[in-house]
C-alpha cells in the first residue's frame, strides 16, 4: 500500500512540475528567384525569402546543395 501511495504521489507531483510545450513554426509567405543565364553557360542566381515566424526562434538557415548527383537510368 505504501508503494502504491508513493507512485501516486510521484505522478501527481509530475503533473504540477511539467511545463507546457510552446509550439514553433515558420513559413515563407513570399519567395522570389531571379536567374540570369550567361553566354558561357554559367548563371547568376539571387533568391529572396520572407520568413514568417510563430514562436521563439534565435536563428534560421537554409541548406543549399553545392554538388549535383546524377543517376543513370
Amino acid at each position: 500500500m505504501k508503494k502504491a501511495f508513493l507512485i501516486f504521489l510521484s505522478l501527481i507531483s509530475f503533473c504540477f512540475v511539467v511545463r507546457p510545450v510552446l509550439a514553433k513554426d515558420y513559413s515563407f509567405p513570399k519567395v522570389s528567384v531571379d536567374i540570369q543565364i550567361n553566354a558561357d553557360g554559367s548563371f547568376n542566381y539571387v533568391e529572396n525569402r520572407i520568413y514568417d515566424f510563430e514562436g521563439f526562434f534565435s536563428w534560421a538557415d537554409i541548406w543549399i546543395p553545392t554538388k549535383v548527383r546524377t543517376y543513370a537510368l
